[in-house]
C-alpha cells in the first residue's frame, strides 16, 4: 500500500516502529518541555522520526465534480475524490465522510478530528433560481470536504488509519460497504493508533488539567467573536463582488447596444444626416466592446478567489474551533462521569463492608461484590477517556493544532496575494491591448490617467480631513 511504505520508514527501523511505553519508565527525569507538557527525549526521537517517514510523501486530495445519483426513487450527491500522486479516483458520498469521521473520532480519543461541514438536507428542484442555490450550496461543501479529508492527510496517526487508506483507494461499491462494515467491529490495532496510544502513555501533563482546559475555553471565547465577524465581512464582499460583476456586465451590454446605435447612426440607409466620423469611430467603439467583454471575464474570477482562498479557509478555522469546543465538553462530561462511577462504586463499598459487619448472607455480598467488580469496570473506563483526552490535547494534540493554524495562516497570505497579483497582471493586459488594438499610445494614456487619479486622490484627501474636522 503506497500509504504504508514511505522512503525514510525502513531507516527508522523496527526499534522505533514498535518503541514500549515503557519508555517513559527508563528515561524519567529527562524530558523535552511544551507549554502544557512533555514527553521522554527516547521516545520523542523516535516519535519524529516516524512522523518524518509517514509525512516524507507528500499527499494532495482534490474533491470535485459534484453529481446528482437517482437510485429507487431516492436521490444523493456523490463526490469525485482524487488523490495524487498515487492516481487514486473514488466517488463518495457526504455520509461516507461523515462515517469516516465518527471512526476517526472514536479510534483517536484526545485528538481534535478536523470538522466537517454542516449536515443538511438537499431538496432537489426544477426551478433555475433553486437549482442553481443548490449548485452553489454542493460546491462550498465540496471544497470544505477537500479541507477535511487534506487536514486528515497532514495528521500521521490518521493517515496511517487503514479506514483513511481504504476511503481514499477503494473505488468498487460494493467493496467499500464491505470496508465501512468490517471497520466498526474491527479490533485490529492499526499503526497510527498504536503511535497514537504509545504517545499519550508517554506524555505528562505539566500543569493542572482543569485549569488548562479551563483556559482553552476561554481562548475559544476570545477568538470565536472575531473569527465570526472576519467571516461575515468576507460573506458581505464576496456579496458586493457579486453584484459589482453583474453590474458590469450589465455595462458591456449596455455599451454594445449603444455601440450598435452609434453604428446605426452614421449608416445613411437609416438616417439622412449620418455621422461623417463613423468609419473612425467604429473600431475604437469595437475595441471598448472586446475590452469589456475580457473585463467582465476576469471580474467573474474575483468573487470565486475570494471565497476559495479567503472565505473558505476563515469558516473552516471556526468550524475547527466549533470542533475544539465539542472536545473541551467531552473532557467535561468525562470528568463528571468518573466522578459518578468513582461514588457508585464507593457506595457498592461501603454497602459491602456494613453488610459483612453485620453478618449479611453470603449469596447478598457475593451479589454486591459482582456489582463492584462491574462497577470498577465503569470507572477505569472513565479513567481511560479522561487520561486520552487530557494527555493527548493538553500535550501532544494541541501544539499540532497551532503549527497547522500558523501554516494555514501563511497559506491565506500567499495564495490570496499570489493571485491578487496574477488578477492585477490579467486586468493590465485587457486593457493595453485594447489601447494597442485602437492605435493609442498605451505610455501616454497611463502618464494621463496617472495625472488624473492625483487629483481625485487630492480631492478625497481634503473632503476626508474636513469632515474629520468637522467631527
Amino acid at each position: 500500500n503506497p500509504f504504508s511504505k514511505t522512503p525514510t520508514e525502513e531507516e527508522a527501523g523496527e526499534e522505533s516502529k514498535h518503541s514500549s511505553p515503557a519508555v517513559s519508565e527508563r528515561e524519567d527525569g529527562k524530558r523535552r518541555s511544551s507549554s502544557a507538557g512533555s514527553a521522554t527525549p527516547l521516545f520523542s526521537e523516535a516519535l519524529e522520526a516516524w512522523k518524518a517517514a509517514v509525512l516524507a510523501k507528500s499527499v494532495t486530495i482534490k474533491v470535485a465534480s459534484p453529481q446528482r445519483v437517482s437510485n429507487w426513487g431516492k436521490t444523493h450527491v456523490e463526490y469525485i475524490v482524487r488523490t495524487e500522486p498515487h492516481n487514486f479516483t473514488v466517488q463518495r458520498r457526504y455520509s461516507d465522510f461523515e462515517f469516516l469521521r465518527q471512526q476517526l473520532v472514536s479510534r483517536f480519543v484526545g485528538i481534535v478530528v478536523p470538522p466537517l461541514p454542516e449536515k443538511r438536507g438537499i431538496i432537489f428542484s426544477m426551478g433555475r433560481r433553486k437549482s442553481v442555490e443548490e449548485d452553489h450550496f454542493l460546491h462550498d461543501r465540496m471544497r470544505l470536504l477537500g479541507l477535511f479529508i487534506n487536514a486528515v492527510v497532514i495528521n500521521p496517526y490518521l493517515r496511517r488509519y487503514k479506514l483513511v487508506q481504504h476511503f481514499l483507494s477503494v473505488n468498487d461499491d460494493r467493496e467499500w460497504e464491505e470496508v465501512k462494515k468490517r471497520a466498526v467491529d474491527d479490533t485490529e490495532v492499526s499503526e497510527g493508533e498504536r503511535w497514537w496510544r504509545q504517545t499519550v502513555e508517554n506524555a505528562e501533563i505539566k500543569g493542572h488539567p482543569e485549569r488548562l482546559f479551563a483556559d482553552l475555553k476561554r481562548q475559544i471565547e476570545i477568538l470565536e467573536r472575531p473569527t465570526k465577524a472576519a467571516l461575515s465581512a468576507c460573506k458581505k464582499l464576496i456579496q458586493q463582488m457579486y453584484a459589482t460583476k453583474d453590474a458590469t456586465d450589465e455595462l458591456r451590454d449596455a455599451m454594445a447596444a449603444l455601440t450598435g446605435a452609434e453604428v446605426a447612426c452614421g449608416d445613411n440607409t437609416h438616417v439622412e444626416f449620418p455621422n461623417a466620423c463613423i468609419a473612425e469611430t467604429k473600431p475604437v467603439l469595437h475595441c471598448i466592446d472586446e475590452a469589456l467583454r475580457s473585463w467582465t471575464d476576469v471580474r467573474s474570477f474575483e468573487p470565486l478567489i475570494m471565497e476559495a482562498l479567503v472565505h473558505d479557509v476563515l469558516k473552516f478555522r471556526h468550524m475547527e474551533l466549533n470542533a475544539l469546543q465539542d472536545m473541551i465538553k467531552r473532557y467535561e462530561l468525562a470528568v463528571e462521569e468518573r466522578r459518578r462511577a468513582k461514588a457508585g462504586f464507593e457506595r457498592l463499598q461501603h454497602e459491602h463492608s456494613v453488610g459483612a459487619s453485620r453478618g449479611t448472607r453470603s449469596e447478598r455480598l457475593d451479589k454486591i461484590a459482582a456489582q463492584m467488580n462491574e462497577q470498577q469496570l465503569v470507572v477505569r473506563r472513565a479513567e481511560y477517556a479522561l487520561t486520552y483526552i487530557t494527555r493527548g490535547l493538553l500535550v501532544a494534540d494541541m501544539q499540532r493544532l497551532w503549527c497547522q493554524k500558523l501554516a494555514d495562516y501563511r497559506k491565506l497570505l500567499g495564495t490570496v496575494s499570489a493571485s491578487q497579483i496574477a488578477y492585477a497582471a490579467k486586468v493590465r493586459a485587457c486593457w493595453l491591448g485594447s489601447l494597442r488594438r485602437a492605435g493609442m499610445d498605451g505610455n501616454a494614456m497611463l502618464s494621463e490617467a496617472q495625472t488624473l487619479m492625483s487629483s481625485v486622490r487630492e480631492v478625497r484627501t481634503r473632503s476626508t480631513s474636513g469632515d474629520s474636522h468637522d467631527s
